[in-house]
């Protein structure tokens, strides 16, 4: 189950807007590679510009660049990587950007500008010096120059590098702006991108509102990310910012504008059986993209220099979101995913209108019908052992028709479910821990390291070897994390067989694979499995019974319900388990058993 090495450890831009340019940088044509053996290359004269945007990759050991019968040296010690040439500021001169790095660097290089006048150009100056990013012989710089408004300039400075077991690398992506004084620094982000994320990220310098004067916007694409809910789509968001004469002034209508674009479309067809799979795709997508760039979203992995990154827990368009999911879950007839997305809209920090929820709880409702236990009593003489904050197997479990163990230190205790008397101690004490068939390996804890990425399982090793660290691809949870604390999710285990390892994470049914790599792939929690002590199950391995915020979900592959137990907060409630058909279910209360009884499920 040890997760394979990422062989690649950074990213490079993918792509940026360059169509969002004003109209005074359209006669500026998307930057091509200059080719000096071109005959018919346009002539420059001594001092100004008569030739579109140039950009050339420089050879590791490139020292000078050639364009136009004009020469551009590296800055002392350093080789070119990367130049792009043009007349940003508009005075009709040629000026220069680089990425340059020092001979014996492995680093990205920095960033030098060269600004042109009458006779040669200026001597270098450095506007963003090397960022310090990890790197080892395996590395090699990955820069990026693009043309990013009309007078703007963005450079990505990143590093790519074979054969880590690192599942990412930081990067930096900056924007330039040139004016009368000269290029300074317009604003920039430091990134790590998290594994299972398909991610593009681009600078976009055009005047956004009017007064001549380039502003700043990064945008974020995700298109075609691998993961275990839904099929792939795409979404975008954008960060932006004016600048206004005191500085720069957040667009705060930005990332709220984009997610409000990004549910609507997914709003278009909600409604339509065929396309669910599609627009949880989406609100999928958009959610990732919050926990990327939302200081309150579970942890951002984009640290802006000078900047704040905006909050969004009280983001409509993510409440809505939430709200087109559970009717994309309805659709599929997935009453467990749907009731978890229902979760997600109703503990919004703007919530849902009442008819809004109503109105959800009605579509899920459909699949898995509520019912109010016609019998509820507590179990007196016996207590639900304390319970560590690591994973563990459930406390109770049914043995017969009506009669159930619970957990205890050393013995069982069996207790007969009509009338919540005890009926003795059993031998059949399965335990907490959670350890492989073969006893090799525990599963330790499922943890979201607060970094917009997976989450993690980690496994410890029993007896010799290496403890293990398993990526679960999926969504993490809209709330803050504070990275570097992290979070741990309650974690359900299902089975542990030769298939691997089955278990509830958040709510939702996977299971990690047994052998090198561990590939983790999504499972029907109402699939009749193997039927281990503590599982939340029948005795016949049919029947499945989990919490959520509307009621117990109870059933099998075919049939489905919601049972509520009276004057009992259903989320106050754990543990539960069925018997066979489901006329009894036992959950735990804090430290105390719960009965509750109600009309056999068919």
């Amino acid at each position: 189950m040890r997760h394979s090495a990422i062989v690649a450890c950074t990213l490079s831009i993918l792509s940026v807007l360059s169509s969002a340019c004003s109209d005074s940088c359209g006669r500026h044509k998307p930057h091509v590679p200059f080719e000096k053996d071109d005959a018919t290359a346009p002539a420059l004269d001594a001092s100004r510009s008569a030739m579109p945007d140039a950009a050339s990759t420089m050879l590791p050991s490139a020292t000078e660049w050639e364009f136009a019968g004009r020469k551009v040296s590296a800055p002392p010690e350093n080789v070119f990587l990367q130049v792009l040439s043009d007349d940003f500021d508009g005075d009709g001169f040629v000026d220069v950007f680089a990425v340059a790095k020092r001979v014996s660097d492995l680093g990205p290089g920095g960033v030098w500008f060269y600004r042109g006048g009458l006779g040669a150009l200026t001597d270098p100056k450095l506007l963003l010096p090397a960022p310090e990013l990890t790197t080892d012989p395996t590395c090699s710089p990955k820069p990026r120059l693009e043309r990013a408004g009309a007078h703007s300039v963005s450079a990505e400075l990143a590093l790519e590098c074979a054969g880590h077991d690192a599942v990412g690398a930081k990067r930096v992506l900056a924007l330039f702006v040139v004016d009368s004084r000269g290029a300074r620094l317009h604003g920039s982000l430091t990134f790590q991108p998290p594994p299972y994320l398909n991610l593009s990220i681009g600078a976009d310098g055009s005047d956004k509102d009017g007064d001549g004067v380039d502003d700043v916007a990064f945008t974020f694409s995700l298109e075609g990310r691998e993961g275990l809910e839904g099929t792939p789509g795409k979404a975008m968001a954008r960060l932006s910012w004016f600048d206004r004469a005191t500085g720069l002034s957040r667009n705060v209508e930005e990332p709220e504008a984009s997610f409000r674009e990004l549910t609507k479309r997914a709003a278009v067809v909600a409604d339509s059986p065929k396309e669910a799979r599609r627009v949880h795709a989406q609100v999928d997508e958009m959610h990732a993209l919050a926990r990327l760039l939302c200081a309150d979203a579970g942890g951002p992995a984009v640290h802006l220099v000078g900047l704040e990154l905006p909050a969004c827990a009280a983001s409509r368009a993510l409440r809505d979101a939430a709200l087109l999911d559970v009717k994309a879950f309805s659709a599929m007839k997935d009453p467990l995913n749907a009731l978890r997305a229902f979760d997600v809209a109703a503990s919004s920090k703007e919530p849902p209108s009442p008819n809004a929820l109503r109105d959800a709880e009605r579509a899920i409702q459909k699949l898995a019908p509520p019912l109010l236990a016609t019998r509820v009593a507590v179990v007196d003489g016996v207590n639900i052992p304390s319970r560590a904050k690591t994973a563990e197997w459930g406390a109770l479990s049914f043995v017969t028709g009506t009669t159930f163990l619970v957990r205890g230190a050393t013995d069982a205790t069996e207790v007969d479910a009509h009338s919540g008397k005890i009926v003795g101690s059993s031998s059949q004490n399965w335990g907490a821990r959670v350890v492989s068939p073969d006893g090799a390996f525990r599963l330790v804890e499922v943890y979201n390291p607060c970094d917009g990425g997976p989450f993690h399982a980690t496994f410890a090793p029993e007896r010799d070897g290496d403890p293990r660290d398993v990526l679960l691809p999926l969504r993490t949870p809209l709330q803050p994390c504070k990275r570097g604390e992290g979070e741990r999710p309650r974690v359900v285990p299902l089975a542990w067989n030769a298939k691997g390892l089955s278990l509830l994470v958040r709510g939702v049914p996977l299971r990690i694979a047994d052998g090198e790599g561990g590939p983790v792939s999504a499972i029907d929690l109402f699939d009749a499995i193997e039927l281990p002590r503590g599982a939340p199950r029948s005795p016949d391995g049919k029947m499945s019974a989990v919490t959520s915020s509307l009621g117990v979900l109870v059933g099998s592959a075919k049939k489905k319900r919601l049972l509520r137990f009276p004057e009992i907060e259903p989320l106050a409630l754990s543990d539960c388990a069925p018997n066979n058909d489901a006329s009894l279910v036992v959950c735990a209360r804090g430290d105390r058993v719960v009965i509750g009884e109600s009309a056999p499920l068919p």
